[in-house]
């Protein structure tokens, strides 16, 4: 079975966009370590550049994809206080490592850390996620009642 996906995801999903992107995290993370504003631009710049001009995978590896699709599951399941929790974390998570790098605080980069990996259970193991994960996961998924599970993916 074929996916159609938008070229932005086809374009996240380009193995060399992945190797750049972590690249470009590296050195983002430690020029707000040595506040170097100018290096942080750039990184942001490139990154930008990143999502718009890599070339699109038509397909990527299977790691790869199955990541993508639990992100796209996320993305696209409805809005509940439990998704707006975990947008809380998420965008908490990275504020706190941008405050933690520049004010050399490993405190708050432990926090930060702690919410992002509250976000990432969040996001594979919630409501949203597919009747195995969902059983493995002690949550009950509105998906698992039905013989064919509805989905929240909204690709076309």
């Amino acid at each position: 079975m074929t996916k159609q996906r938008s070229a932005i995801i086809r374009r996240h999903q380009n193995v060399f966009g992945i190797a750049l992107r972590g690249l470009t995290f590296c050195v983002l993370f430690w020029a707000l370590w040595e506040r170097a504003l100018l290096v942080v631009a750039i990184c942001l710049l490139v990154e930008t550049c990143n999502w718009i001009f890599m070339p699109e995978v038509e397909t990527p590896p299977k790691a790869i994809d199955a990541v993508i699709d639990m992100e796209l599951r996320w993305l696209h399941a409805p809005t509940s206080s439990l998704k707006a929790f975990s947008w809380m974390t998420l965008f908490l998570g990275v504020a706190a490592i941008a405050f933690g790098l520049v004010l050399h605080d490993y405190l708050i980069l432990a926090c930060a850390a702690s919410l992002l990996l509250a976000f990432l259970v969040l996001m594979k193991f919630g409501p949203w996620a597919p009747c195995d994960d969902a059983a493995t996961s002690g949550w009950q998924s509105d998906n698992c009642d039905t013989p064919t599970a509805v989905s929240y993916d909204r690709r076309t």
